[in-house]
């Protein structure tokens, strides 16, 4: 389970990867092409802090459960746009 976690953490920084054919592709300035990484991060930073309180009275189970709805649905919504 921890794996897991860390590997879906991780994926945020994957963006390196897709940056140089974003911004080649659309035409997209280095500042433009960073902002989906900088609001992933900072949504990484938010669930957590709020979140913490919802893993202790629910336990991680539920939380990966969640994790993984809401990741798989954004990798979802991405390749429809």
């Amino acid at each position: 389970a921890a794996l897991s976690v860390h590997l879906s953490i991780g994926q945020a920084y994957a963006w390196s990867v897709f940056k140089p054919a974003l911004e080649s592709a659309l035409h997209l300035s280095g500042t433009a092409s960073a902002l989906p990484f900088q609001l992933g991060i900072v949504m990484l930073g938010l669930s957590a802090a709020f979140g913490g309180t919802l893993v202790e009275r629910n336990g991680p189970r539920w939380a990966m459960t969640v994790s993984l709805i809401c990741f798989s649905s954004g990798f979802l919504l991405a390749a429809l746009g």
